[in-house]
């Protein structure tokens, strides 16, 4: 994405009120309407993130 610009988060946001109370305690990642990765623990989150591919647009949540 280019430098300045930000994208919508309007997708993520609407995942999340939708689904984070499935996830209570978690970190989620959610890029668009597709969660791509939850975890308790914040490093294995990032770990996936790392690896999957176009996900560093990912937002990261912490659903208490």
């Amino acid at each position: 994405m280019p430098s300045g610009k930000k994208r919508s988060l309007q997708q993520e946001r609407a995942w999340l009120r939708t689904h984070a109370r499935e996830y209570s305690g978690c970190w989620l990642a959610v890029l668009g309407e597709q969660l791509v990765a939850a975890d308790r623990d914040l490093h294995r989150v990032l770990s996936v993130l790392q690896r999957a591919p176009g996900a560093a647009d990912a937002l990261l949540h912490y659903q208490p």
